[in-house]
């Protein structure tokens, strides 16, 4: 399944039943990447400034713990390690475009 089909069917799963419906295998920020602006700001993902994109909370279990996000101060991090903390939905961590 693609990676866009896939958090499309997550995220519709949760608002239907309180939990994500999805295959175990990890999202990398790599995929994400691959997915144009438009369809992740669609899906919740955040727009920090016109390279930082934000993590939405309900997609953080879907993507690999060990990837390297980036904060909304700049700091590197694995996702693992970040504050589940949430402003709008979104962690205040993402990746770089």
């Amino acid at each position: 399944m693609k990676i866009l089909e896939k958090l499309k069917v997550a995220k519709v799963s949760l608002a239907i039943s309180d939990s994500i419906d999805w295959d175990g295998e990890y999202i990398t920020i790599t995929d994400l990447k691959e997915i144009d602006k438009k369809s992740l700001f669609s899906l919740g993902f955040g727009n920090w400034d016109e390279n930082l994109v934000l993590i939405p909370l309900w997609a953080v279990d879907m993507i690999d713990p060990n990837s390297n996000v980036v904060s909304i101060n700049g700091t590197n991090s694995l996702l693992k390690d970040c504050d589940l903390d949430t402003r709008f939905g979104c962690i205040a961590f993402g990746f770089l475009i």
